[in-house]
């Protein structure tokens, strides 16, 4: 595991830990807590024409002491992934998430999701999402994500041949369009 990816491994279990901590103190009039919010999802999608597969994720949230969330998903056959989601709105009914930064491990190079050709240990994730709640557990998602090389392991053995590689890469955002169920 490149050092890159334990700075970003670490990062997130500290800010996970940050915002499940249990709450020691309330000040009177604070919302009440509800406890940890967990949705299954199934999503389709990818990017078109040649990465289509199925999205298989679970979300983690502490609702409503919170905007963060956590992302854990498995992109069939591509690979697996986590984000750390950011809701910038939310109410009973919607929920829009917004940088959702992560990572990305292909099963193997071949399985890029974008530039397969670009030699690198794991793809950094930035995207944005929409969750609209249909009925009082169902929920219709929309998620779109960039994936990005590791810029230590891209710029180190690219140089200056790294901007055009990552401009390509930003062209291809994966869409993912599904039904979660929260518990």
């Amino acid at each position: 595991m490149s050092g890159f990816m334990r700075l970003g491994l670490a990062m997130t279990i500290g800010l996970a830990a940050f915002s499940f901590r249990p709450a020691e103190s309330r000040a009177e009039g604070a919302p009440e807590i509800r406890g940890i919010d967990l949705m299954v999802l199934g999503a389709a999608g990818g990017g078109y024409p040649d990465r289509l597969g199925v999205f298989l994720a679970a979300r983690l949230r502490r609702v409503p002491e919170t905007p963060l969330g956590i992302e854990v998903g498995l992109f069939v056959p591509w690979g697996v992934g986590a984000n750390l989601l950011i809701d910038v709105f939310r109410n009973d009914r919607l929920r829009v998430t917004f940088l959702n930064p992560g990572v990305f491990y292909a099963w193997t190079p071949e399985l890029r999701v974008t530039r397969p050709d670009v030699k690198r240990s794991v793809d950094i994730t930035v995207g944005l999402g929409l969750e609209w709640r249909l009925a009082p557990r169902l929920w219709l998602t929309f998620d779109s994500r960039f994936f990005f090389g590791e810029p230590v392991g891209v710029v180190g053995h690219y140089g200056d041949f790294a901007r055009r590689i990552y401009v390509d890469m930003a062209k291809g955002v994966q869409t993912w369009i599904g039904i979660g169920y929260e518990f």
